[in-house]
């Protein structure tokens, strides 16, 4: 190097061309990021709400066959079918008897002291092996509508309700219905009472012999049927929390299988069917006239209900009215069946939703109880 003389060394920084070519890639792999991220998030979300929603289908179908295990065929099953024909919901309700082995949610105490057993906050449970039980969507108190679910419509009850008397004869239990004469039954078994109590003070045999008297049967039927269970899941007391099954259920029924054999149709119809049903052919659509088309509406505007009563003394023999599953049959009546007729099964259809409303459609669920021997 020659003296004098500098050299100068100069450092290449990054072209205007490359500095945008970085750019876009870091741009392109922040989006690939943020919609892997925002994929993982939405599949963790799915599993969560799929996750709840299967949890209480377990809990509903084991509840269901822990109950029918044990039905009791020597007394009544009665059910109550409500749809709505706007959206094809079904509201249904079914009461039944059944042995197993039952103990009260609730602890029962004596409230003064010395005073009949009833529930409270200590005291021992109600046990017994006969229980009388009942399923449909109960009646919210301080109702709470979810924005992000479909379970939004002002009539709809969105909570599955179990609601269980254990039938005792504990002398030191409340008298939970009186029956020394017909007018203390009817002040004493009130909706308000079978709702708190979790326990009926007489036995099987009673409930028998007042499903045979007409006016006892009527009062039973409306309390149990017209009076949904009262949960209050908002205030402090959380009154009727014994009776929650299940929330987030939109939709509930119940239907029975029977053999539908038409030896004059080409071809011949012979085939296994569900009553009620208003899809009665099975493609997917409402047909009319159907099941529900020619009821009347009764408590709620716009639904189609009645009721069908099994194993009551006095009912129809089906043997001897083979058409009892028409749609005519049944318009604006209610029904009652003899000891004759009993269903082989009972197919339960719900409509389940997560608690946070993700699954905004929710999903449809079949369970089937089989009730032959």
């Amino acid at each position: 190097m020659c003296p004098g003389v500098f050299v100068v060394r100069i450092k290449r920084a990054f072209t205007l061309i490359e500095l945008v070519v970085a750019v876009g890639l870091l741009a392109m792999m922040l989006v690939f990021a943020g919609s892997i991220f925002r994929a993982s998030i939405g599949a963790q979300r799915t599993a969560g709400a799929n996750a709840d929603i299967m949890q209480k289908l377990r809990a509903i179908t084991d509840q269901l066959n822990a109950d029918f295990k044990g039905l009791r065929k020597d007394a009544p099953l009665l059910v109550w079918f409500q749809y709505d024909p706007n959206t094809g919901e079904r509201f249904d309700q079914i009461m039944f008897f059944a042995d197993g082995d039952f103990q009260s949610t609730q602890p029962y105490d004596d409230i003064p002291p010395g005073a009949a057993f009833v529930p409270a906050d200590t005291g021992v449970p109600v046990v017994s092996n006969v229980a009388r039980i009942y399923y449909g969507q109960a009646d919210l108190f301080d109702y709470q509508t979810s924005p992000r679910s479909r379970i939004e419509h002002y009539y709809l009850f969105n909570t599955l309700a179990r609601r269980r008397h254990l039938l005792t004869a504990d002398p030191d239990v409340y008298a939970f219905p009186t029956i020394i004469t017909p007018a203390d039954f009817f002040s004493t078994f009130n909706a308000f009472d079978n709702d708190m109590f979790e326990h009926d003070s007489i036995v099987l045999a009673v409930w028998q012999a007042l499903f045979k008297d007409a006016d006892y049967n009527s009062t039973l039927i409306s309390t149990c049927f017209g009076n949904r269970p009262g949960i209050d899941l908002y205030n402090d007391h959380k009154e009727g929390l014994h009776m929650l099954l299940s929330q987030q259920v939109s939709s509930f029924s119940v239907q029975w299988g029977y053999r539908f054999y038409n030896p004059l149709a080409v071809p011949v119809i012979d085939r296994y069917l569900w009553w009620p049903s208003a899809d009665m052919d099975g493609d997917g659509f409402d047909d009319d006239p159907n099941d529900f088309s020619t009821m009347q509406s009764v408590h709620i505007l716009l639904d189609y209900a009645f009721g069908i009563y099994l194993n009551l003394p006095g009912g129809l023999d089906p043997i001897a009215f083979p058409n009892w599953f028409k749609p005519d049959f049944a318009a604006g009546s209610l029904h009652s069946f003899g000891p004759r007729f009993f269903p082989d099964a009972l197919k339960f259809t719900f409509t389940l939703h997560d608690s946070k409303g993700f699954v905004r459609q929710g999903q449809t669920f079949t369970h089937i109880v089989y009730l032959d021997d």
